[in-house]
């Protein structure tokens, strides 16, 4: 027999019981903290990794699923910018504006005080150039309404602001009243 065994069997019996107890328990606790706790910790860091992969690939799947969507979207959209833009005047039709109102205000009754067209403004990405006509007129209110429908039936993109109808003087059964507003034109800047 060995020196250990002889040392264990002079023991008593209750120290060897409790020898025979607490020995494997060392062994489980060292087998837990160096083993299975470590890799717990392990486990649990990768499961949480997983979870985060998980949900990403969900929304790389919804994303493409909507990519096909959006793509269709921006043919429609570039489609719709494309039949817009056609419609917007080229510069050299645009310079002709000014007189075309002028035209406008006469036929319609206006007696045109001024027409002025003022520095030209590029909208965004160089889709369009919006160029102010300040307008000064004088007549009724008849007459500004003819004049405001002619504007609106013409084929260009036009928008009138900054109106202002200042109080007028009666001239027999007519009324001249100082009208002043802003058209504003729009013509194709080509975008870049």
């Amino acid at each position: 027999m060995s020196a250990i065994e002889d040392k264990l069997k002079k023991l008593p019996p209750k120290q060897q019981t409790l020898l025979l107890l607490v020995i494997p328990l060392i062994i489980l606790g060292l087998f837990a903290y160096l083993v299975y706790l470590p890799s717990e910790k392990t486990i649990s860091r990768l499961e949480a990794d997983i979870q985060k992969n998980e949900s990403g690939i969900s929304k790389s799947q919804l994303m493409e699923s909507k990519l096909g969507e959006l793509k269709a979207e921006n043919v429609n959209l570039q489609q719709e910018l494309k039949l817009a833009t056609d419609k917007l005047p080229s510069p050299s039709e645009g310079a002709g504006m000014p007189d075309a109102i002028k035209k406008a205000a006469k036929d319609s009754g206006l007696a045109v005080k001024s027409v002025q067209a003022s520095a030209s403004v590029t909208g965004p990405d160089g889709l369009y150039i919006e160029t102010p006509i300040n307008v000064q007129v004088e007549g009724g209110y008849h007459e500004l309404g003819k004049f405001m429908e002619k504007l609106d039936n013409m084929t260009r993109m036009l928008a009138v602001s900054e109106l202002d109808i200042s109080s007028g003087k009666v001239s027999g059964i007519r009324m001249d009243l100082p009208i002043k507003f802003t058209v504003l034109a729009y013509t194709s800047g080509g975008g870049k």
